[in-house]
């Protein structure tokens, strides 16, 4: 069995890595060991280990173990993420977002 600690990763990157195996692809279990829950992604075939998220009470750990076939990928969607430091960015951009949001109501 491998080390989990070697494939632990972060919240953004499991996400990722979730959004590249088509739905199609895989399957997942639940378990609950006492005060910890695990869900476990398989493969529909059950014969390859994905990845498991593991949750103890506030604590939540990702894991990866194996990557899909490409025939279960699928392009991964762009994500953007958005730094706002100030008030007046903040206030900038829910201005730009309203002004779009106003236009295509509009259109339609």
């Amino acid at each position: 069995m491998f080390d989990d600690e070697v494939y632990e990763v972060t919240r953004d990157e499991f996400k990722g890595f979730m959004g590249q195996i088509k739905p199609s692809c895989f399957t997942y279990e639940k378990y609950n060991h006492g005060d910890t829950q695990e869900i476990k992604i398989t493969s529909m075939d059950s014969t390859r280990h994905f990845a498991t998220v593991k949750q103890s009470d506030e604590d939540i750990h990702y894991y990866i173990y194996e990557m899909p076939l490409d025939d279960e990928r699928q392009a991964p969607q762009r994500v953007r993420q958005i730094t706002l430091e100030t008030k007046e960015e903040v206030q900038a951009f829910f201005n730009a977002l309203n002004k779009i949001q106003k236009e295509e109501y509009t259109n339609d």
